[in-house]
């Protein structure tokens, strides 16, 4: 396939409440990562000039200001909600991206619902990150998607194997027999909790909220003999939700840390609205529920991951940092050598909860 140019980029209306400079986008950092992690390998095996598309004031190719004045909405985070899934006045957001990814492959780093939209409408190759919620083995690892079918085909000579990420719940499990001895009620489910903020949040065009919180958890101790909820680690409302918690019978708050919990015999079902814990969850071989009406970009064997591939990603190793693998992804130059994860890295170390020596 032909492409002049590669752009680096991501959401480019992302808005983040906690600050007063709301027309910066916060999703800067992460495109500065992208690029630094990935733009040297890139230019090296294209030789195309590698540029950062990042949105901002109005003398940018982007403008934020333009964008939401033109949506009539305010420049907030509820506001971007609305936008997200592509849904709300597309044709006024279709307007502005209109032009910016010409003749350019695009790499992207958690790309919303409607730049997706945008990409596959128009045929613009892309190539989006996140990082993948498979996060307890040795280091943390990317999903990756991509529209192009020859570059997906290639990718998948690089994804991690079910059976790494089935030996490496071991080392939890053990550990969770030694240290782990708090009694669980039998018959249980466990909530997980997840951040305020979040786009997998996102339904409908607004955030899901402390009433669908409530909602769920009420349902929840209907059908099971107890619930308890795991909140989130970054979660700011933890005071708000522990007295809503307080009224609900048969719901407990409960500390303790998450692979702790999937690796117990009581817990029956592993609910949250979208966290990616569900899909780490479904490997410690959990029930689980997604409460959130939509299917999950992580979830390779459902329905939609069929019909739409290029929506979802795949778990794949740190081969992406090395030029090889673009040359290969990109070019079918060379042959794949896969670098896969050692899943028994500190097995005994980490289960048996012991140090000796200094």
């Amino acid at each position: 396939m032909g492409y002049s140019k590669i752009i680096i980029t991501s959401d480019l209306l992302r808005v983040d409440n906690t600050t007063v400079m709301k027309l910066e986008n916060p999703q800067k950092l992460n495109i500065d990562w992208l690029c630094e992690l990935l733009g040297g390998a890139l230019h090296t095996v294209t030789g195309k000039k590698v540029s950062k598309l990042i949105g901002g004031s109005q003398s940018d190719l982007f403008s934020r200001l333009n964008v939401y004045r033109d949506l009539e909405l305010l420049i907030n985070a509820d506001s971007w909600a609305k936008i997200y899934e592509g849904e709300y006045k597309y044709e006024v957001l279709e307007h502005h991206l209109d032009g910016l990814f010409e003749d350019a492959l695009v790499f992207t780093i958690e790309a919303p619902d409607y730049l997706i939209k945008y990409f596959i409408d128009r045929n613009v190759p892309y190539i989006d990150f996140s990082i993948h919620p498979v996060r307890y083995l040795n280091d943390y690892y990317l999903g990756v998607r991509t529209n192009v079918e020859e570059f997906r085909t290639r990718i998948d000579s690089y994804i991690i194997p079910p059976h790494i990420l089935k030996n490496a719940t071991k080392l939890y499990k053990a550990k969770a027999r030694r240290v782990y001895r708090t009694p669980l009620k039998p018959n249980s489910a466990v909530f997980f909790g997840q951040t305020e903020i979040d786009s997998s949040l996102i339904y409908g065009g607004r955030f899901v909220d402390l009433q669908d919180i409530e909602n769920c958890l009420r349902e929840l101790t209907q059908e099971f003999d107890w619930v308890y909820f795991k909140s989130h680690p970054h979660a700011k409302r933890n005071a708000v939700l522990k007295q809503l918690i307080s009224t609900i019978p048969k719901c407990e708050w409960l500390e303790t840390n998450a692979y702790m919990l999937l690796s117990r015999d009581e817990i029956e079902l592993c609910a949250a609205f979208s966290s990616g814990i569900l899909e780490e969850a479904k490997i410690f071989g959990k029930p689980t529920r997604r409460l959130i009406g939509k299917d999950s970009p992580f979830d390779l064997q459902g329905d939609a991951a069929k019909s739409t591939p290029e929506k979802f990603y795949r778990l794949i190793t740190h081969d992406v940092f090395s030029e090889s693998f673009w040359s290969y992804v990109l070019h079918s130059r060379g042959k794949p050598e896969v670098r896969l994860p050692y899943e028994f890295e500190n097995i005994l170390k980490t289960s048996l909860n012991v140090k000796w020596g200094v």
